[in-house]
């Protein structure tokens, strides 16, 4: 410990405690980036997990099944064991959990304007073969004022506005049908069923309500009926999912928990390829290839009629012409691919390249050409 009589000089030498080498740092900023996003990723699966351990009847069929893949009801109806229950209890499945959070937060103010009553427990009961079958679900709002039965639905851009030109959803119509029916049965009744579709990303909503018909109530008791019947043989009912695979359309597949059950022992999550070997569920080889030729035809029709349409839009001017309107994005930059083959050439540098993958090729066959054998 220094004393009044050291000079400065000495006093200088000495490591002060605030003047020590700063200890290495515990994180990083990479390191705490990595860490944070997989933060985010385990919560996602954790509220995945909470959300389930919370259903009474995890792979039973429930409301929303009605308007989904017919297989999958049928392997629900008939009680087949999982292939794959980890895909029902696991997972981030961050569209459909952000779109719960959403639910959670707005169902209740939304009930507090309107009066309502939020996430009532019914049960529809449906007399099938004089057996009764009964299909548990939550409703989203109730508002007994108006007797309507409305179900908010969380959605993207692109469908939000497919709802403003189409309606809800052939699914949707069919699961909220379904609510609205397990209402009445439970001594709420409904003149009106509706639809809050709201976009996730934006907060931008549409609005549908429908008068709840007689026709409609027919409806839902035909489709349980149906997929009764489609129980008595579940791997004959009719798939209403692509397969596994990494496309938007894949994800229904992609997260039943009868996935192997329904595509092969091969069938992954989010990996194309079990379609392959269920090539004859689909009619067989030929027929495959006929109904790629004629989908292929059907695209190439439609992009013909699209480029039609926007000749005659473009030129007039921009705006809301009765429910559409129509307008022309920024200008952005791309990388010029033919000036870039210039420099290169011109530098004297040869062209990188790389593989391609194989292109398929399906053409008819004349009749006197045609035979049965495959080439390799």
């Amino acid at each position: 410990m220094g004393t009044a009589t050291d000079t400065a000089a000495e006093r200088a030498d000495v490591v002060q405690p605030d003047e020590a080498q700063p200890a290495a740092p515990r994180h990083t900023k990479d390191s705490l980036t990595i860490r944070v996003a997989r933060a985010v990723g385990t919560a996602f699966e954790r509220f995945t997990e909470r959300l389930q351990r919370a259903r009474k009847n995890l792979f039973g069929l429930s409301m929303s099944g009605l308007g989904g893949c017919r297989r999958k009801a049928a392997y629900q109806l008939a009680v087949v064991t999982p292939s794959n229950p980890e895909l029902a209890t696991s997972g981030e499945n961050r569209a459909a959990n952000l779109g719960t959070m959403i639910h959670a937060g707005l169902l209740p103010e939304l009930a507090a304007v309107l009066g309502g009553r939020e996430e009532i427990d019914v049960e529809l009961t449906v007399d099938v073969d004089g057996a009764t079958v009964t299909v548990p679900g939550r409703t989203d709002m109730y508002w007994p004022d108006a007797r309507v039965l409305l179900d908010l639905k969380t959605v993207g851009e692109h469908k939000l506005g497919k709802t403003v030109g189409s309606g809800p959803f052939d699914e949707h119509l069919a699961q909220v049908a379904g609510y609205a029916l397990a209402a009445e049965q439970s001594g709420h009744p409904v003149d009106w069923i509706g639809w809050i579709y709201l976009d996730r990303a934006t907060g931008e909503s549409h609005v549908i309500i429908e008068p709840f018909t007689d026709d409609q109530r027919e409806v839902v008791r035909e489709k349980v009926a149906e997929l009764v019947n489609y129980a008595a043989s579940p791997d004959d009912a009719p798939r209403d999912g692509p397969g596994p695979g990494d496309r938007i359309a894949n994800m229904m597949c992609n997260g039943c928990p009868w996935l192997r059950t329904c595509w092969g022992d091969t069938a992954e999550p989010g990996v194309v390829g079990a379609q392959s070997t269920k090539v004859e569920d689909y009619g067989g080889m030929e027929e495959v290839l006929i109904s790629y030729l004629r989908a292929r035809d059907d695209e190439s029709a439609a992009k013909e009629r699209k480029e039609f349409y926007r000749e005659l839009i473009v030129g007039n001017p921009m705006g809301t012409y009765g429910r559409v309107r129509w307008l022309l994005s920024k200008s952005s930059e791309t990388v010029d691919k033919s000036a870039c083959v210039k420099i290169i050439e011109a530098s004297g540098q040869p062209l990188p390249t790389k593989a391609t993958d194989r292109r398929l090729i399906v053409k008819w066959v004349p009749p006197d050409q045609t035979q049965g054998a495959p080439e390799s």
